[in-house]
């Protein structure tokens, strides 16, 4: 019984630092694992960091039915939007944007900029910030940016850039 060697002495030394290894790593992800989920489903998962304006919208989460409004929608306008046009102006249009959208790139070239040249004392034009995470993933960031260059005084610089 003394000849017997175990496994380990039996392997050859690079056999064993391989399998040393690989348990080794696989060991610590499942210990990270275990930690991950256990965070998660504590809440106290650590959040991004990603400092999040208040002026910057989020976007709802999708509904079983989209519905249409039935009358009249009340938009409340402040002091602090983003506007061209006097504030006395008939009619207002107030957009929600993506700054990294390419429709809405088209639809203020296309659509706004001309109305605001053919009636430049008659419409106001608000804008808002309104990224889409899901498939724009720079549009939150350049909302944020555009905030900042909002507080310099540049917003309108800075959009159309």
């Amino acid at each position: 019984m003394g000849d017997q060697k175990n496994w380990l002495d039996a392997t050859p030394s690079k056999t064993a630092f391989a399998f040393g290894l690989v348990l080794g790593v696989g060991g610590s992800a499942l210990v990270g694992f275990i930690l991950l989920v256990s965070l998660f489903f504590s809440g106290k998962l650590p959040s991004t960091g990603l400092a999040v304006n208040s002026k910057v919208a989020q976007a709802p989460s999708p509904s079983a039915e989209p519905s249409a409004p039935s009358g009249p929608v009340d938009i409340k306008l402040s002091d602090t939007d983003h506007a061209i046009g006097p504030k006395n102006a008939k009619v207002t249009v107030v957009e929600y944007s993506d700054f990294q959208c390419p429709y809405c790139g088209r639809f203020f070239t296309g659509a706004i900029q001309p109305m605001l040249k053919d009636y430049k004392d008659k419409v106001r034009f608000i804008y808002r910030n309104f990224p889409l995470d899901q498939i724009h993933p720079q549009a939150r960031p350049a909302a944020i940016a555009a905030e900042c260059a909002a507080e310099q005084g540049k917003f309108w610089e800075y959009h159309d850039k």
